[in-house]
């Protein structure tokens, strides 16, 4: 994390992501989460995706977009339905803690993606908008829709 530079005269952080930007990027998600269709393949992988909540889609979206942090897990055993249980039961625990993460096997184990945070002191305005648009390109891949076109329906619709 950089440290934001200060105006010498005001003391105004140069390098903070805006509240609009931030308004607009919430905006988007609670577009597509509104839009979002009934049955979810994710891309490149025979794995259905069906978001619980606005947070959960934005958690999983960011994950796609590459900000992430992964953790791998060993799993005791090679049997199928050993890694299957111990999947379950890592999102079980995830869940009932009240995170979010996505876990797919990985060679001997599993890999656990989560989001990295978004508060405003976690990452530079630059940082935002590089993961504005990954995200932007994300939906735009996985869904087929146009955040800008997205946010002008729901516009219309309010």
């Amino acid at each position: 994390m950089t440290t934001p530079k200060h105006c010498p005269h005001c003391g105004c952080a140069f390098d903070q992501h805006s509240t609009p930007q931030r308004n607009r990027y919430f905006a988007v998600i609670r577009a597509l989460y509104m839009h979002w269709p009934e049955r979810h393949l994710i891309t490149g992988a025979a794995i259905e995706f069906q978001p619980e909540d606005e947070t959960h889609l934005r958690k999983w979206l960011q994950v796609k977009a590459g900000y992430k942090t992964v953790t791998t897990v060993e799993v005791p055993s090679a049997d199928p339905a050993i890694t299957k249980l111990v999947m379950l039961a890592t999102e079980s625990i995830i869940k009932a803690a009240g995170g979010y993460a996505f876990i797919r096997p990985h060679g001997d184990g599993l890999a656990v993606f989560t989001s990295r945070s978004i508060k405003v002191h976690a990452l530079s305005g630059k940082e935002f908008t590089r993961l504005n648009d990954a995200v932007a390109e994300v939906i735009a891949n996985e869904t087929g829709h146009d955040p800008e076109q997205l946010l002008r329906e729901t516009e219309r619709a309010a």
